[in-house]
């Protein structure tokens, strides 16, 4: 049988319930009422929503989670709160995967403020079924401020209360700045999600996870999606989304504080519990397992440069080395994992490292690595901002963000060396190279430069066999937005190309570029190529390349330009097929040329299929090609 709690048994906050009357009872689900929380010498009228989970019953103690809605949803009623967020998904059917009772406040004021916690906290506690070790916050973008706050604008004996707090898209207004030191003391860990195309919110994000990682080593945890919408934030707090981690509900779980002592005489120190090695760390603990070491990098005016990590450091497989950061620069060579522990390179804290005149990341001499969480920022200063080259093979990239280089944003190639026997094909090629969730902004030439492309034969440069390029995000290149060459054996997909080909230098302008010596594994899918002044797809590869589900928008702006150009190039020596084309499903929407261009000049393309191709002009005629076979 439920039970149900009658609005007089939680007087001590003053609840009336909005729609029924002082005699009303809550319900399982959400109930709209107001609240009266006692702020100083006033005591405002807060509306709010409160979910009970099913079942409810007054004998249990239940999770409390606070979440601090978006300015759009203040001062609304029930039914618009409903509509984004956790509210949402609550609404829509989904039953967290521990009970819990969820508190949505909002108020006249438009943004959710700290200064409600101690009140509203207090009397939750001594008058709903609350487990008091077991209080989380959360909240999306204005509602930040009261999560945020709950640390740095309140008093120490009410951050205390808060177990663990998750924002995303959280705003850093009005916060005060000055007590980071105590953030970090009471360690009350925090998860940060927040967009890489976020200019409004990201640099403060990252500064205050940075500030919070120096003082406590991984205290915060930090997820950067491309973009962070509507359905990204549905996906946050119905636990789809995990960024190769824990949920959100099983990344709240894990955290609890200590038990409030019987009196002020007895209290204790405020503890974590389970009990770890340190007694007052907020830090989850990973399960038992074969302890890997984390090697924390030597830096040396501002740059890490290490010509020999094997040596310096004798890192073994499975070992992470951890490079500081707000740097100019890091360089590290010579080090190799195994195919089951590659060795792990990942910066210290979220900051940022750049503005070296070279480079911002160099990685060479490697095998067997991964490379993931790095913030580079050429601080429109370093050339490269990180390059992966000589003698390196099977590795990955993934999470980073990288911005504002002089020249190429990423680099992965080898060129020939006729001095070293093992430096060139076919002693030597890159293998299994894996390049996924990256967001490039702002290079002076290339987003991304992957393979060797001049037009050499003796030696032949080393090719990249076997790569996996997915979930790449480019926005404004000074030239060709992503380009391939001297790759074989590709998979690439889910790939957003926008505003490429900036400096319009004739040759340098593509959004993405298949070029020569290059191969694909598999179907080259799911592609959006924008605005930009040259050719937006250019096909000079070689064996049987399907494309499936492009689109270009605005492409080959520039007179003379087209959207798509495919051209067969001579094979250099590795033994390639010549090049046939199936493509499917690709729609243009606007160009200064034609939407397709096929020239074969070296008379070797065998023949191809073309379906389903969908092409808008300028002038809004619509041209639609069911097949083309030749």
């Amino acid at each position: 049988m439920t039970r149900k709690l009658s609005v007089t048994a939680i007087a001590g906050i003053l609840l009336v319930i909005a729609a029924s009357g002082a005699n009303a009872q809550f319900k399982e689900g959400f109930n709209d009422v107001s609240m009266r929380i006692p702020q100083g010498k006033d005591t405002p009228e807060i509306k709010a929503a409160i979910w009970l989970p099913g079942g409810y019953d007054t004998a249990r103690r239940y999770p409390l989670i606070i979440y601090a809605q978006p300015n759009t949803e203040a001062d609304s009623g029930a039914n618009d709160l409903l509509n984004e967020g956790l509210p949402a998904v609550l609404k829509g059917g989904f039953r967290p995967p521990f009970d819990c009772i969820v508190i949505c406040p909002r108020g006249e004021a438009g943004i959710p403020q700290p200064g409600w916690l101690s009140g509203m906290i207090g009397d939750a506690v001594g008058q709903l079924p609350i487990d008091s070790t077991r209080i989380y916050l959360t909240g999306m973008a204005e509602g930040g401020y009261l999560c945020f706050g709950s640390q740095l604008n309140l008093s120490p004996d009410v951050a205390r209360k808060i177990a663990a707090i998750c924002v995303v898209s959280g705003n850093t207004e009005n916060l005060k700045w000055t007590n980071l030191d105590a953030w970090a003391k009471n360690r009350t860990p925090l998860w940060i999600i927040i967009g890489q195309a976020d200019e409004r919110r990201l640099h403060q994000n990252i500064a205050l996870a940075n500030s919070l990682n120096q003082q406590q080593p991984g205290l915060v945890r930090v997820s950067m999606p491309p973009a962070v919408g509507p359905m990204t934030a549905l996906n946050v707090y119905d636990g789809t989304f995990n960024d190769n981690g824990p949920d959100l509900w099983k990344w709240f779980h894990q955290f609890t504080i200590a038990a409030p002592a019987p009196s002020p005489a007895a209290r204790q120190p405020h503890t974590r519990t389970p009990p770890a090695t340190k007694p007052a760390a907020r830090i989850a603990r990973a399960k038992p397992t074969v302890r890997k070491t984390r090697i924390l990098l030597e830096a040396r005016d501002q740059q890490v440069y290490c010509t020999d990590v094997d040596k310096a450091y004798n890192p073994k497989p499975g070992d992470t080395l951890v490079i500081p950061t707000g740097l100019l620069s890091a360089l590290i060579r010579g080090f190799s994992g195994s195919r089951e522990k590659p060795i792990v390179v990942q910066p210290e804290d979220s900051g940022w490292i750049g503005g070296y005149s070279s480079y911002a990341l160099v990685i060479t001499n490697a095998k067997y690595f991964k490379v993931t969480g790095f913030h580079l920022d050429g601080r429109n200063k370093s050339d490269i901002d990180l390059a992966i080259g000589q003698q390196t093979s099977d590795y990955e990239v993934s999470r980073c963000v990288i911005r504002n280089s002089v020249s190429m944003g990423l680099v992965a190639k080898q060129d020939p060396d006729s001095t070293n026997p093992l430096g060139s094909y076919p002693a030597f090629s890159i293998r299994n190279v894996q390049i996924h969730d990256i967001a490039v902004r702002n290079t002076g030439t290339e987003g991304f430069y992957i393979g060797y492309t001049f037009d050499k034969k003796s030696p032949l440069a080393s090719p990249l066999v076997n790569v996996d390029i997915h979930n790449i995000d480019i926005d404004s290149t000074g030239w060709d937005g992503l380009q391939l060459s001297n790759c074989q054996q590709v998979s690439l997909h889910d790939v957003s190309i926008r505003d490429y080909g900036l400096k319009n230098q004739d040759a340098q302008r593509s959004g993405l570029l298949l070029g020569g010596m290059v191969t694909l594994r598999d179907n080259l899918s799911n592609v959006s190529i924008t605005q930009g002044s040259g050719v937006g797809l250019l096909i000079f590869g070689r064996g049987l390349m399907r494309i499936s589900n492009v689109r270009l928008r605005q492409t080959g702006m520039t007179p003379g330009e087209h959207a798509i150009y495919v051209n067969d190039y001579r094979d250099l020596g590795y033994g390639l097929p010549p090049l046939q084309l199936e493509m499917k499903n690709i729609r243009v929407d606007g160009t200064a040329g034609r939407a397709l261009v096929v020239e074969n000049d070296n008379k070797t393309m065998l023949p191809g299929l073309i379906e389903h191709l969908s092409y808008v002009h300028a002038k809004g005629i619509r041209d639609d090609v069911d097949k083309i076979r030749e």
